[in-house]
């Protein structure tokens, strides 16, 4: 049977639409019960496992962790729309099957289905270290790098664009960039910023709408205040987007077309031997967080909206120099030595 002829089969029309309804009501639940962002990624996940499932001809309440497996072993075989060069990477995997059990799941729970039929499918977790934890000198090098990619005395390429626009570059990405620094928050809370949420007398933000629901009040410095102000002055002032951070035109910034412009200004900084290999956005929320552990567990939890403790030991990465503040603060030999050195003195006093 041909995709036009499949298409327009009443059985597997049937088989569409029945996807389509328990998809829509998840979608529904997602909607009211989480984040507006987490409910559009699992829509984009989901949609697509929708597709696959209708081109099998495999009815919902007939899907198996079979079927899954199938599903996911076809997704590692598809090209990312973001590296094109590239698989989807095994983290994308790995969201595609937990996405695919939470609705399942929930099928079972509103008696869509007679049991779960993933509640046994083990989700393959991506082999090998967290995710990259940059170092203070690649975060410093990132910061400077602005600088001298829009500076046309240190890179001739930059005469190309005018004095404004260069302006506008280097003081907007290193407010972004800064500002993940400053906050921990993931880069699509940072694009989502609305003005009216960032205050610099306060020395606060507040991100609406976050991946945990709700919203969360996040504490900036004075340092990064500063930074941002020096971007306001080059913001477009005719702009009617409440994002704090705009396009060169004024409009609103998505998250997948600012990070591909991360992307190339990386291949920019491996080009002018600016030593940023490995190093990701979402690294910078596990610098912060290791560094924010080591001083306070609980304010970190804060910081980065977990609602788990554990989530934010997960992001902390192993560092000597903690052990080693750590140690230096407690100083446990030479209480011990003074607590023994003061018990011997005591007994000569006595003898």
């Amino acid at each position: 049977m041909s995709d036009s002829h499949l298409l327009l089969h009443p059985a597997v029309d049937k088989l569409r639409r029945e996807w389509e309804n328990n998809l829509d009501d998840f979608l529904v639940y997602k909607g009211q019960s989480s984040a507006k962002s987490t409910a559009r990624f699992y829509e984009q996940q989901l949609v697509l496992l929708l597709r696959w499932s209708v081109e099998h001809q495999i009815e919902f309440e007939n899907f198996r962790g079979r079927d899954l497996a199938r599903y996911i072993d076809w997704r590692s075989k598809q090209y990312s729309k973001s590296r094109p060069d590239d698989l989807i990477s095994k983290c994308t995997l790995q969201h595609d099957a937990n996405c695919a059990k939470v609705f399942f799941k929930w099928a079972k729970q509103q008696d869509l289905l007679p049991r779960d039929p993933l509640a046994d499918y083990r989700v393959t977790k991506p082999s090998g270290r967290k995710a990259g934890c940059p170092t203070e000198d690649q975060a410093r090098a990132l910061l400077e790098s602005f600088d001298t990619r829009y500076d046309a005395r240190k890179n001739p390429g930059a005469k190309y664009l005018s004095l404004e626009a260069r302006k506008f570059h280097r003081t907007r990405n290193k407010a972004i960039v800064t500002g993940l620094f400053d906050t921990g928050c993931r880069i699509g809370e940072m694009l989502a910023l609305k003005v009216k949420d960032y205050d610099p007398e306060g020395l606060t933000v507040t991100f609406r709408d976050t991946k945990t629901g709700g919203d969360r009040t996040a504490v900036i410095s004075r340092a990064w205040t500063e930074t941002v102000d020096e971007y306001l002055r080059f913001r477009p002032r005719n702009s009617r987007a409440d994002s704090l951070f705009v396009s060169e035109f004024g409009e609103e910034m998505n998250t997948s077309g600012w990070s591909q412009g991360f992307r190339d200004h990386q291949q920019w900084c491996n080009e002018h031997n600016i030593p940023l290999k490995g190093f990701t956005l979402h690294g910078i929320r596990h610098y912060v967080t290791t560094r924010l552990v080591a001083v306070n567990l609980l304010g970190a939890m804060k910081q980065l909206g977990h609602k788990d403790m554990r989530t934010t030991q997960g992001y902390a990465h192993e560092d000597i120099s903690h052990a080693r503040d750590a140690a230096v603060r407690a100083d446990v030999l030479s209480s011990v030595i003074v607590n023994n050195r003061s018990e011997k003195n005591k007994r000569r006093k006595l003898i």
